[in-house]
C-alpha cells in the first residue's frame, strides 16, 4: 500500500495464472484463492501475508511467501530550489520519514550593538528604544509562539529575551559576558535544560534554545539575538519586528493595525509590550548630527579579508560592512564583525577571526579559554549533556552541533557539570546540593543534615545533624518557650504579660505603695504594646496646726497627708452673677459668705444640776452695701443693692436644749 492508499495485489487464480491489480484498499475480502496464503520467512522479523512495511524508503509487501517492493514516490522528485531574498541558502525539509524532501527558505531575525536589525526576509534597519518589543508573534494563534525582547536603557545590549510557547514561558538573560541565566515559567533552570517541548545549552558565551516540534532556533547574548522560524510552521504567519516569514520583504515593515509602511525604523517603536514601563524622551526632538568623516579603522577590514574569503561567496557581507564602518568609532565595530561571523558559523564556515583585529576584540572568559570553532558539546564529569545532546549531531547545522566561539575548561581541566561554570582538576569529587563540586574530606549542612564528600567512595554522606537538650533558667517576668529552629526546637525566654517590681511580678491594673512612703502610688501599665510602672507622687498642702481646733488633726483617707478641722472663722469670696426677678447683673460681682468652725461646749452645772451648753456661731461681724447694674429682660437696665460682709466672727447663741449648735 502506498501513501495514497492504492494496494498492489498479486495473486493465483483457478487456473494457476498470476494476475495483478491497483486498486483502493478499503476493500473487506481478497478474491477467491484456490490455495492458502504463505507468510514471508526469508525476512526478519518473519513477515505475515498482506504485511507490508517501509524500510530505507522502501515499501514492501508480503504475498503468499514472496516480498515486493516498491520505492516511496515523491512529489517532485528533483524539488527545484527557490531564490531567498534575505540571501541566505536554501534548506532540505525532508518529509515521509525522510524519504522526500523540498527546498525552503529559512527565516532568520536578528539583532546586534544597541539598535541594528535584520527582518526574517533580510530588510536591514535601525532603532533604539528602552523598553520591551515585540519581536514576533503569530497573527493567527497556532502554536501559542512568541518573543519580546527587553532592550536596555542607554548601553549597546539587549536586557533579556522572553519565549513563549504553547504554556511555558521562557527567559533568558546575560549578566555577563559568560554569565548566562535561563529561567523556565519563573523558576531558574541550568543548561544543558531539557524538557517535552524545547532544550536550552550554554556555550559559555551565549545561550541557545531549539523547539523541535516548530523546527525553531533561538540564541542570545548580551550583545545580540538571533530568531529562525520555519517556513512550514510560519509561513505568512508572523508579524513584529523581525517581519513576516514568507520570503517578501515588501511587507516586514507592519504596523500593529496591519498596515504596510516603507520604512521598518518608522514602524519599530509601535511594537511596544506595554508602554507605561517605557521612560518616554522629554524637551524638543534631537537634531541631526552633522556628517562626520569615517573612521579609520582596520576592524571592519576583516569582513573583506581572505580568512571570509569562503563565507562571503554564500553570505551578503555589504551591509555588515558599511554597518562596522558607521560603528567603529564607538564599540560596535566589534559587534558587527562577531554577528556576521556567528552568521557565517551557521552556514558552516566557522572563522577564527579576533586574532586579526589586534586585540581590539577580545573575549573575557574569566577562569575559562576562548575557542573561536568549538564545539558547544563539552566533556563534562557529569554527562547530562552528552545524553541530551550529542547522540543528536548528524549535521553540523542541527542545533547544537555546529562550530562555535565558546568559552571551555583549559587543558587538563575537566567542566564539572554542564549547569555550571567550574573546571575541575579532575572528577574525583563529589555532586554538592547546589550543583558545585565538594572535595574529599570536605564537611557542609545541607537543610537539616551534615553532609560529608567520603573519600572512599566520591560521594555524598549526609545524616541528620543532632539536637542537644537543653536547659535554661528564666529570670522574673518571663517564661520558657519552645520556638522551631533551622533543625532543632530551641527553648528561649519570652517576657510574661506583668510588671516586675523589686524581683515581684505586679499584674496590669495593679496599684500599690511602698510601705515605708504612702505619699508614692505605682501602677502596671500597658503601653505601646508594652508593660510598664507608673509612679504618682502626692503633694500635700501645708497645715499650720495653732489654726485647728484642738484633737482634729489626722491622716486623710490616702494616709499621705495631714488634715484637721480649722477653728477661725473666715470670710469666703467667689464670682457669680446676680439674679433677681427677671434681671440679672451685667458683670461678675464679689459675694461673700462666713465659713469655719467655733467652740461648742456641753458642762454639767453643780449649782444648775444640769448640764449646761455653750454655743458660737460663725457669722457676719461687719457687712457694707454695694451697687450693681441689673439688665432685665424688657431692656431696661436698674441699679441693685446687696450685702457685702466684710468681717466674720464666733458669736454665742442660745443652743436648743438637747442640740449643740
Amino acid at each position: 500500500m502506498d501513501e495514497g492508499g492504492w494496494c498492489y495485489i498479486a495473486y493465483c487464480n483457478t487456473s494457476c495464472q498470476v494476475e495483478r491489480e491497483t486498486r483502493p484498499c478499503n476493500f473487506t475480502t481478497l478474491p477467491p484463492s484456490s490455495t492458502p496464503s504463505k507468510p514471508c520467512t526469508d525476512v526478519e522479523p518473519p513477515r505475515k501475508n498482506g504485511d507490508t512495511w517501509t524500510e530505507n524508503c522502501t515499501t514492501y509487501t508480503c504475498v503468499n511467501g514472496n516480498v515486493s517492493s516498491q520505492k516511496v514516490p515523491c512529489s517532485p522528485e528533483d524539488p527545484q530550489q527557490p531564490q531567498c531574498e534575505n540571501g541566505y541558502s536554501p534548506i532540505k525539509v525532508y518529509t515521509n520519514n525522510h524519504c522526500c524532501y523540498h527546498y525552503e527558505c529559512p527565516c532568520k531575525c536578528k539583532g546586534w550593538g544597541d539598535k541594528h536589525y535584520q527582518t526574517f526576509d533580510g530588510n536591514n534597519y535601525s532603532f533604539q528604544g528602552n523598553c520591551t518589543y515585540v519581536l514576533v508573534q503569530e497573527i493567527l494563534p497556532k502554536y501559542n509562539f512568541s518573543v519580546h525582547i527587553k532592550k536596555c536603557d542607554t548601553s549597546a545590549c539587549w536586557r533579556s529575551l522572553t519565549i513563549k510557547y504553547k504554556s511555558e514561558e521562557v527567559l533568558l538573560e546575560q549578566r555577563h559576558s559568560t554569565l548566562n541565566l535561563a529561567f523556565v515559567n519563573g523558576r531558574r533552570v541550568f543548561p544543558t535544560f531539557k524538557n517535552d517541548h524545547f532544550t536550552i545549552i550554554s556555550t559559555g558565551m551565549e545561550l541557545q534554545m531549539a523547539i523541535p516540534d516548530i523546527n525553531t532556533t533561538l540564541m542570545f547574548r548580551g550583545s545580540s539575538f538571533s530568531i529562525t522560524l520555519s517556513a512550514s510552521h510560519f509561513h505568512g504567519n508572523t508579524e513584529g519586528q523581525c517581519g513576516n516569514c514568507d520570503n517578501n520583504g515588501n511587507n516586514d515593515c507592519k504596523l500593529p493595525n496591519g498596515q504596510i509602511q516603507p520604512k521598518c525604523t518608522d514602524t519599530a517603536k509601535e511594537w511596544v509590550v506595554n508602554a507605561s514601563e517605557c521612560v518616554q524622551p522629554t524637551g524638543p526632538p534631537p537634531t541631526t548630527p552633522t556628517t562626520r568623516p569615517p573612521c579609520k579603522s582596520d576592524i571592519c577590514d576583516v569582513i573583506l579579508s581572505k580568512i571570509f574569503e569562503e563565507c562571503r561567496k554564500h553570505l551578503r557581507y555589504k551591509y555588515y560592512y558599511d554597518t562596522c564602518k558607521a560603528d567603529a568609532c564607538g564599540d560596535g565595530g566589534c559587534l558587527t564583525v562577531e554577528t556576521f561571523a556567528k552568521a557565517c558559523s551557521q552556514e558552516s564556515y566557522c572563522v577564527e577571526w579576533r586574532n586579526a583585529t589586534n586585540g581590539q576584540c577580545e573575549v573575557d572568559c574569566r577562569d575559562k579559554v576562548y575557542e573561536a570553532c568549538g564545539s558547544p558539546k563539552q566533556k563534562t564529569c557529569i554527562s547530562r549533556y552528552e545524553d541530551v545532546c550529542e547522540k543528536q549531531c548528524t549535521d553540523e547545522k542541527e542545533f547544537g552541533c555546529s562550530k562555535d566561539e565558546v568559552c571551555r575548561c583549559p587543558e587538563g581541566q575537566t567542566l564539572f557539570s554542564p549547569y555550571s561554570d567550574t573546571c575541575v582538576q579532575n572528577c574525583n569529587v563529589c555532586l554538592g546540593p547546589d550543583g558545585m563540586p565538594k572535595m574529599p574530606g570536605e564537611n557542609w549542612r545541607h537543610g537539616c543534615k551534615e553532609c560529608e564528600c567520603s573519600w572512599a567512595s566520591f560521594t555524598t554522606e549526609c545524616w541528620p545533624v543532632e539536637c542537644k537538650a537543653e536547659t535554661i533558667t528564666c529570670p522574673v517576668g518571663q517564661r520558657i518557650v519552645s520556638k522551631a529552629g533551622d533543625c532543632c526546637v530551641k527553648k528561649e525566654c519570652e517576657p510574661k504579660d506583668v510588671c516586675v517590681y523589686n524581683n515581684t511580678e505586679r499584674q496590669p491594673g495593679e496599684q500599690w505603695s511602698p510601705s515605708n512612703d504612702r505619699c508614692q502610688k505605682y501602677e502596671c501599665v500597658k503601653e505601646n504594646d508594652q508593660f510598664v510602672i507608673q509612679k504618682v507622687i502626692t503633694s500635700c498642702p501645708r497645715i499650720n496646726t495653732d489654726e485647728c481646733i484642738p484633737g482634729t488633726v489626722r491622716t486623710d483617707e490616702s494616709g499621705c497627708c495631714k488634715v484637721c478641722t480649722p477653728k477661725s472663722c473666715k470670710v469666703s469670696k467667689k464670682q457669680a452673677y446676680l439674679e433677681t426677678s427677671d434681671c440679672n447683673s451685667t458683670a461678675p460681682v464679689e459675694l461673700t459668705s462666713c465659713v469655719g468652725a467655733c467652740a461648742t461646749s456641753s458642762m454639767y452645772s453643780l449649782q444648775m444640776n444640769k448640764v449646761m451648753h455653750n454655743c458660737t456661731c460663725c457669722r457676719e461681724q461687719r457687712t457694707s452695701q454695694r451697687q450693681t447694674e441689673m439688665l432685665c429682660t424688657n431692656g431696661t437696665v436698674l441699679s441693685h443693692s446687696y450685702v457685702y460682709i466684710e468681717a466674720c466672727g464666733c458669736e454665742s447663741e442660745q443652743c436648743e436644749e438637747g442640740n449643740i449648735g
